[in-house]
């Protein structure tokens, strides 16, 4: 299993997540996730939010939330490009906005 905590931001969103992408050599684990429904050889992305504790696999899963819709599925396609720390632009992604967001400790200074 391989975890990043990343910084979705949107329109006066922040919202602090853990993704997870799961994929194993592990034939009992394997057995697992196949069980469950997972195909062989496909990195199940499940991403779980810190401030609310939810958690989903799909990303149209969220109950109409664009902003963990649109992150989820912009983590899933881009999973090698996205660091731990990495801040997921709603509107940048979008095309909404010209730039992306800064970090929120960056943006407006460390408070914790």
């Amino acid at each position: 299993m391989n975890g990043k905590i990343l910084e979705i931001r949107d329109s006066a969103t922040f919202i602090p997540v853990v993704a997870f992408a799961i994929r194993t050599n592990n034939e009992s684990e394997k057995y697992l996730l196949r069980r469950v429904g997972y195909p062989d050889n496909v990195d199940v992305i499940v991403v779980f939010r810190l401030d609310t504790h939810e958690s989903r696999v799909y990303p149209y899963d969220w109950g109409g939330s664009r902003t963990m819709t649109v992150a989820h599925d912009y983590i899933v396609r881009n999973w090698e490009k996205v660091r731990a720390g990495d801040v997921v632009d709603v509107e940048y992604i979008l095309g909404l906005s010209p730039q992306p967001k800064k970090p929120e400790r960056l943006e407006y200074g460390m408070r914790y």
